[in-house]
């Protein structure tokens, strides 16, 4: 027989990483993205098979699902860093990474082309709006002033975030007589009463 193997084929293989100044991480030949407040941590990842876990001091910080090659790159990760360094985004790297959706590449591309100069810090504070208030909601904000042909300048669409819910109406309904049940459950049929 062959000796046992040294670990649980389940368990994970335990690897030190630190974050670097771009909140970046680099494990097993793939670039992750980690929330910004860990730049300069070492960090304990856990690989397993499908996922990552990241550990600081025995707690489990962040989970992510585990990829073969490339990167995975959460634009929420990134966007404080970057707004900062708007032009940077140009050329940025993993610029593919901060399209999550259809709507914010046209976005981005009409705010390119209303303003050249100023596209790509407008874009990021797009981002950023998205980061804070929920994707899916800056993206019905998009559709809605893309249906109106209303370029989607980051105030536009935070005006549309900070604008009121439209009024609740009050509804009256007429309580009904419980007599009126009784009528319908009970009627005569050849000089009987029926339930």
């Amino acid at each position: 027989l062959k000796p046992l193997p040294e670990k649980k084929y389940n368990a994970p293989e335990v690897i030190p990483v630190r974050v670097n100044s771009l909140s970046l991480i680099r494990l097993k030949g793939v670039t992750y993205s980690v929330p910004s407040r860990l730049i300069g941590f070492e960090l304990i990842a856990h690989v397993y098979h499908e996922r990552i876990e990241l550990y600081y001091n025995h707690k489990k910080l962040e989970e992510m699902t585990r990829e073969n090659k490339g990167q995975k790159i959460d634009y929420r990760h990134l966007i404080d860093h970057l707004i900062r360094k708007p032009k940077a985004f140009e050329y940025y790297k993993y610029k593919e990474c901060f399209f999550p959706q259809i709507k914010f590449r046209k976005a981005y591309e009409c705010l390119k082309d209303k303003s050249p100069a100023k596209g790509d810090k407008l874009y990021l504070k797009l981002l950023q709006l998205a980061k804070l208030h929920g994707e899916s909601t800056v993206g019905t904000a998009l559709e809605i002033l893309q249906e109106e042909g209303i370029p989607p300048f980051p105030e536009k669409v935070k005006d549309l975030l900070d604008a009121p819910l439209k009024p609740v109406y009050d509804v009256y309904v007429c309580a009904p007589s419980l007599e009126d049940y009784d009528a319908l459950l009970t009627f005569k049929e050849g000089g009987q009463t029926c339930h």
